[in-house]
């Protein structure tokens, strides 16, 4: 039987030591890593880069070694503009021919020991950097992959002897303030299994007594019953071919039933553990980085619904996704407001005013009815309402912007009007354009003007035209997207 265990401590947002153990589907095969990296959010980083590369081992179908190969060059390349980055990636299977263990270590801050009886020995000697190292695993060893600074807390002896369930108690009990050491641990023990000491008590239990066949009897004896049942025509012989084929193919169709059951509960736990995973990390960072928790948060919506699409039904799975629903507003800091006041009653400027297009400048609210033809500005210090035009001044009115006392509106036959709001006069100051395209929304901001053209048959592309002001009134439009 496998064992595990973590610890982790002393971790900051440009240091961070971290360590995680991640079962699979069953519990003979195990995913274990412990990263040391120095950047930038080292700490959210590195949590989600462990839930990528458990995700990435679990996901892959090739085999074990290849797998901490894949994962460790997708490591590298998210850690690629990292200041320092060390790894140790192991896994270990357990199996009928046994327990075989793969490494693969980067970097001098990182250890890997085996405990075997009252042998130590350095894995992480036995290869170079990014070379992968294997062995067999007995009954009774204990792999403890760390960073260095364990060294300082935890004596050989205890990594060695302490209880795997004590072993992060005595760690946390023993760090003092002096130690600033990012700290992290992940331990594998392969346990005696317990009928050890079941087979010492029957090899001393009595004799049972013989049986009165001798093994040539027991196998003539037997050929004879059998033969009791063998069909004499060949009719019937037939029949029991036909019966014996048919035995066969349902065998083999459950055999392959199974194995296929068995990659979908494995998909399916994957997926699980995924969603878990980044629900918890998204938890974390909700009040550190809400940009990682949402992105976190999203993340785990989708490998849940994954999960559910194999198990639609999974109680675990439909109760996870019921916590996702009503902690993604906390997480996200998306809050649901009721009973918003009304600020300003537009109907009884107009009746029937709809407003379509606003825009914010100065303490000044622009409101176009594109319905209507209508232009409104409201002064937010005292919500007093302006009419600043219709139709006949605006014309087909399609859209507007604000900025500072002047308003322009985008009119689809007269081009673009200027109206200002100080004195309500309106006046077309650029014509309308026949290399115009599908002209979006319009911008003004320190005089100039910016149209949005959403797709401009001349270019076959989108465009931004930028008009400047000139003595005359406004230049010739440029292309703002060279």
């Amino acid at each position: 039987m496998l064992k595990t265990a973590k610890v982790v401590g002393f971790n900051s947002d440009t240091e961070a030591a971290l360590a995680q153990v991640f079962p699979g589907a069953s519990s003979s095969l195990v995913f274990a890593a412990v990263i040391f990296a120095a950047c930038d959010d080292a700490f959210a980083r590195s949590r989600q880069a462990l839930s990528q590369a458990a995700e990435g081992f679990y996901l892959s179908t090739s085999p074990l070694g290849e797998r901490l190969q894949e994962v460790f060059k997708q490591l590298m390349e998210v850690y690629k503009d990292a200041e320092e980055i060390e790894l140790l990636l192991g896994a270990l299977q357990e199996d009928e021919g046994g327990t075989v263990f793969y490494l693969l270590h980067r970097g001098q801050k990182v250890k890997a020991v085996l405990f075997r009886d009252q042998a130590t020995t350095d894995l992480c000697t036995l290869g170079e950097n990014g070379e992968l190292v294997s062995g067999m695993i007995e009954e009774g060893d204990r792999i403890v992959l760390s960073t260095q600074s364990l060294e300082e807390v935890l004596e050989e002896k205890d990594q060695r002897g302490l209880p795997l369930e004590n072993i992060e108690d005595e760690v946390v009990g023993r760090l003092s303030e002096e130690h600033f050491s990012p700290l992290a641990a992940a331990i594998l023990q392969k346990e005696r299994p317990v009928e050890e000491s079941l087979e010492k008590d029957l090899l001393a239990a009595p004799p049972v007594s013989k049986s009165p066949f001798r093994p040539g009897n027991i196998f003539v004896y037997g050929s004879r019953l059998f033969a009791k049942f063998i069909p004499r025509s060949k009719k019937a012989t037939l029949y029991l071919g036909v019966v014996f084929l048919l035995v066969i193919l349902a065998v083999l169709g459950l055999t392959y039933k199974k194995q296929k059951d068995a990659e979908a509960a494995s998909r399916f736990e994957a997926r699980l553990h995924q969603a878990q995973t980044l629900y918890s990390q998204a938890q974390s960072l909700k009040d550190l980085d809400p940009g990682g928790a949402e992105t976190s948060l999203t993340q785990a919506n989708s490998a849940l619904a994954e999960a559910l699409k194999i198990r639609p039904k999974d109680s675990q799975a439909l109760g996870l996704k019921y916590e996702l629903e009503g902690s993604s507003g906390e997480i996200m800091k998306n809050f649901a407001v009721s009973n918003i006041p009304l600020w300003l009653d537009l109907e009884l400027i107009k009746k029937g005013f709809s407003s379509q297009h606003l825009s914010l400048s100065h303490g000044k609210l622009l409101i176009l009815d594109s319905q209507q033809k209508v232009l409104l500005v409201v002064d937010l210090a005292n919500k007093s309402p302006q009419i600043l035009g219709g139709e006949e001044k605006l014309g087909q009115a399609k859209t507007s912007s604000l900025n500072g006392n002047m308003a322009w509106v985008l009119s689809e036959d007269k081009g673009l009007v200027q109206v200002d709001i100080d004195n309500p006069q309106a006046k077309v100051v650029i014509k309308a354009d026949d290399e115009w395209g599908q002209i979006a929304d319009i911008y003004g901001f320190a005089g100039n003007i910016y149209l949005l053209d959403k797709n401009n048959p001349s270019t076959g592309s989108g465009q931004i035209w930028k008009y400047l002001p000139i003595a005359t009134g406004y230049s010739d439009k440029r292309e703002y997207l060279q």
